[in-house]
């Protein structure tokens, strides 16, 4: 079975998607601007933050990604 597509948009120009791999270095960028601030509770997150780490996060949680079928629709949820 193949990944649930988890992108939903918000608001025009926003919406939510799961990271993938072309993501990585955006990934890198966003953990070593705001380390200062996240360390305190994200005790990995610092300036040596680097793209080895965020591509195996981003294969850590797409092999937690549930696959089609796997999560009830809502219609289901309700019945």
């Amino acid at each position: 079975m193949s990944p649930i597509d988890f992108h939903q948009p918000l608001i025009p120009g926003v919406s939510i998607r799961p990271w993938d791999l072309n993501m990585a270095d955006e990934m890198v960028r966003a953990v070593r601007h705001n380390a200062s601030h996240i360390s305190q509770w994200l005790s990995w997150s610092d300036s040596d933050y680097g793209r080895d780490q965020a591509e195996a996060f981003i294969r850590r949680i797409a092999r937690r990604r549930p696959a089609i079928g796997s999560m009830p629709r809502a219609r289901d949820a309700e019945s």
